[in-house]
């Protein structure tokens, strides 16, 4: 079974799957490796054990400090050619801000995003993919709606990653959406594999019984 091992870097978590190898899913703000270096050392891994880097959509706070991680781990970045054109122009993918609170965050943020190294990703994908090659049992699956290249991970044990599927202490849908139909059929479709437990970004791990009762709402 995979381990998966969260890490908590201020606001957002990126995650470590520890299986035949290991795979890192996201890789936080720019400035972020140094923290993630050395909380990677506390749960007793070393950079080189990682095998491979998933980005699981086009914003800062998940792909800001990828290029370092690459260059510190030796490790290839993966992510959806949906998304992959924002890294390589150092842009976040668009997104519309969902509610009042996500304009009046937007509002205060303007102008104030980080900077970064525009850099491309070494694979790019289209389709779903098995991770079985890099050392752990399970598949990336396309789930877009947050942004229109957003993947997520579901591994053969059931447990699922979601990126910025979800989020909130309960399930909700995220702050900043590019087509909410589209997040709708994204989270039925992770619905439909039956997940154990579903892991985001900001917020859970969700049991899918809570997930349900948001589609519904």
């Amino acid at each position: 079974m995979t381990e998966i091992h969260p890490i908590a870097l201020g606001t957002v978590r990126v995650f470590l799957l520890k299986g035949e190898r290991n795979i890192l899913v996201d890789a936080g703000n720019p400035g972020d490796d140094g923290k993630m270096v050395r909380k990677l050392s506390a749960l007793g891994f070393r950079p080189e054990d990682i095998s491979l880097i998933i980005i699981t959509h086009g914003h800062q706070d998940h792909f800001g400090s990828a290029d370092r991680m690459r260059e510190i781990t030796g490790a290839p970045v993966m992510m959806h050619a949906n998304d992959a054109f924002s890294i390589a122009e150092g842009k976040n993918q668009s997104a519309a801000p969902r509610t009042l609170a996500a304009k009046i965050y937007m509002r205060l943020i303007k102008g104030r995003l980080s900077k970064f190294t525009p850099f491309e990703p070494d694979i790019v994908i289209d389709k779903e993919i098995s991770l079985h090659e890099y050392g752990v049992e399970g598949k990336i699956i396309h789930t877009p709606g947050h942004t229109s290249g957003s993947i997520s991970i579901h591994l053969d044990d059931g447990t699922c990653i979601v990126g910025d599927m979800l989020m909130g202490r309960r399930p909700a849908y995220p702050m900043f959406v590019s087509d909410i139909g589209t997040l709708r059929h994204s989270i039925r479709r992770i619905l439909s594999l039956n997940p154990r437990l579903i892991y985001a970004s900001h917020g859970g791990p969700y049991i899918p019984a809570d997930v349900e009762k948001l589609l519904l709402r």
